[in-house]
């Protein structure tokens, strides 16, 4: 059966605790027999305060047969129920009970039904709903009955009609306080202690251990109007539920962890702390009572290890051996000898170690190697070896190969008028634990730099050089870069018209310069001032007839500039004009007139000004 409560109270809390915990439990603990609330004997006992506004929902089917039939006067029979039971305040007690969400299982029925009980017993029904209607209940329905004894437990059942699984709300109409009773302050009342053994020692582990409860102080408020139940009785009603902590490695014996005595079981070597938890009977947490105790203070045990007793080292030469709890020694070796599970020997075995050189660390350069006594030794590691004179002589020593790597990080490669100088920086990598010292030098051999970086300003091969200092040689490594250079100036060569008077149909004269050069800036300056950004110039009179030259200005894609000038011929001299010819008679009606001039001229034009007839082409 799945019941949900929503009142406010921490009490319902407890409840579901209690039953969790005492479910497999016995002793003081166990205040109901079977499974919880699906019996009479095994009620849910539920307080005014917190059955009233009670929500649940029934479980579909039950867990354990039903010893009772015919609950209500001999009739019905329970298919998913749940018992309640309760305290009367008065001799009249009514219910409010309200169903929802019914389902249908069997057939069309749907519903509930419920009923009261005056004791836990079978011929108690006192009363029951009606069921004339061949059906279950769907509406608010009222439960009441005229002659509770107060003070006496009552029980309520609610069930399922054919099965039917239901929501459902208790509401107290009367009969029952709903006030919830003060709880007592436990910060006024004493402390519990629990003694027991302190230290355990390796001898006493998976020995039962006794440990007790000094019961703290508690204190009880009831509700003088609703008198507590005569098989209520507050000196049982508290339950003491002990916890150890970590769980691993201890147990309680038999599995029985309730009371004002427990033992426990240690297995394995630790410190634990042991608690106890308080549980009060459902009685004591609404309406009908309270109850609260003092705090229980935990209590620490340190179980013990084996004692270890260490042995002297004993030291083997190489080839011979040495017979320890029936083991044969040859290797260095730790061996554990446990006769007794609480006493360990511990016995440290050296072969040829009675006598130890360290020679520290060996560092060489990678494909090196290490000379000892005749020996080479190429492979990074650590040796331990004899002595060739004496066994018991170990040399220590270990072999560090250090890597050595140079490389140049060059921002440029190429001097030029944008870039006079380059800054190249080296980078080494090693595993070394001291600095590599960096050397620069020119294609000459000449050190130019004893850091990792440089600045040039000139062409050449630059090489750097990297060394580290490992124990008997220098490690080193080398890079070289090669700088190169370009300060050439640009060139232009130019096409250079003359300006002579043009007519208004004539193209004016351009001065053209032709290069092979990637030019990034071209600027022309005029005679009188004027600025033109462009290769090819337009030329015109104005400027041409000062005689002034015209200066240029280009710079190349590697920033070296080119400042020229040029001169630019005029020709503006008028050209004089000579006719020549016969008169024009009778007899001589026609004529050629020459036209004769003191330069060469590129055209001539003829224009007959007076008389307007007469003139031939």
């Amino acid at each position: 059966m799945i019941l949900t409560n929503h009142t406010k109270y921490r009490f319902i809390f407890t409840i579901s605790m209690l039953w969790f915990v005492w479910g497999n439990v016995s002793g003081q603990c166990n205040f109901a027999n079977g499974p919880v609330g699906e019996l009479c004997t095994s009620a849910i006992y539920i307080c005014g305060s917190d059955l009233d506004g009670y929500t649940g929902r029934l479980q579909k089917e039950l867990s354990a047969p039903q010893i009772w039939s015919g609950l209500c006067n001999g009739n019905g029979t329970a298919d998913n129920i749940v018992w309640f039971s309760f305290t009367p305040c008065s001799k009249k007690v009514c219910f409010k009970i309200t169903p929802s969400f019914c389902t249908v299982e069997n057939n069309s029925y749907s519903g509930l039904q419920a009923g009261l009980f005056a004791s836990c017993n079978r011929n108690a029904s006192v009363a029951c709903t009606d069921d004339s209607s061949n059906n279950g209940q769907t509406a608010p329905f009222t439960l009441c009955y005229n002659d509770f004894q107060p003070g006496e437990i009552a029980y309520l059942f609610i069930d399922g009609y054919a099965g039917s699984v239901c929501d459902f709300e208790i509401e107290v109409v009367e009969g029952i306080d709903t006030t919830p009773v003060a709880t007592p302050d436990p910060s006024n009342l004493s402390k519990g202690a629990i003694t027991g053994p302190p230290s355990i020692a390796c001898d006493q582990i998976n020995t039962p251990l006794q440990y007790n409860l000094l019961a703290p102080e508690c204190k009880f408020s009831a509700n003088t109007s609703c008198a507590a139940p005569q098989n209520i009785n507050p000196a049982d009603s508290i339950c003491y539920v002990w916890k150890v902590d970590p769980s691993t490695g201890a147990m309680f014996n038999n599995q029985d962890s309730v009371g004002r005595t427990v033992e426990l079981i240690f297995t394995q070597p630790g410190t634990y702390t042991i608690t106890a938890d308080i549980f009060f009977h459902p009685f004591y947490g609404g309406s009908c009572a309270n109850a609260s105790c003092g705090d229980i203070i935990s209590w620490k045990v340190t179980v013990l290890p084996p004692d270890t007793i260490v042995n002297p080292l004993i030291f083997i030469c190489p080839g011979n051996f040495a017979d320890f709890c029936g083991n044969r020694i040859s290797t260095d070796s730790t061996v554990y000898c446990a006769s007794d599970p609480c006493k360990v020997v511990r016995q440290d075995f050296k072969v040829g170690t009675s006598k130890f050189n360290d020679l520290g660390i060996q560092n060489i350069c990678q494909g090196s190697s290490f000379i000892f006594q005749g020996e080479l030794y190429e492979l990074p590691g650590t040796y331990n070896i004899v002595d060739k004179t004496d066994c018991a002589l170990v040399h220590h020593f270990e072999i560090k190969a250090i890597n050595l790597s140079v490389n140049i990080n060059p921002a440029s490669t190429l001097l030029d008028c944008n870039n006079t100088s380059i800054q190249l920086t080296g980078t080494g990598v090693t595993n070394a634990t001291s600095n590599i010292i960096y050397k620069w030098a020119d294609a000459s051999g000449n050190i130019v730099s004893n850091t990792n970086a440089l600045t040039v300003s000139k062409a050449g091969r630059f090489t750097l050089s990297g060394s580290y200092n490992a124990t008997s040689e220098t490690c080193y490594d080398e890079a070289f870069i090669d700088i190169s250079s370009d300060f050439k100036k640009p060139k232009v060569t130019a096409i250079i018209p003359t300006v002579k008077c043009l007519s208004i149909k004539d193209a004016k004269p351009v001065l053209t310069l032709v290069t092979l050069d990637n030019l990034t800036f071209t600027e022309w300056t005029l005679p009188l001032g004027s600025k033109r950004n462009t290769l090819n110039l337009e030329l015109d009179s104005l400027n041409a007839a000062s005689s002034m030259p015209y200066l240029f200005t280009a710079i190349g894609a590697n920033g070296c500039r080119l400042d020229t000038s040029f001169v630019v011929n005029t020709n503006f001299e008028k050209a004089f004009i000579t006719l020549t010819g016969e008169d024009l008679t009778c007899y001589h009606p026609k004529d050629t007139l020459i036209l004769s001039t003191n330069i060469p001229v590129d055209s001539v034009r003829w224009l007959k000004t007076f008389p307007t007839f007469g003139f031939l082409w």
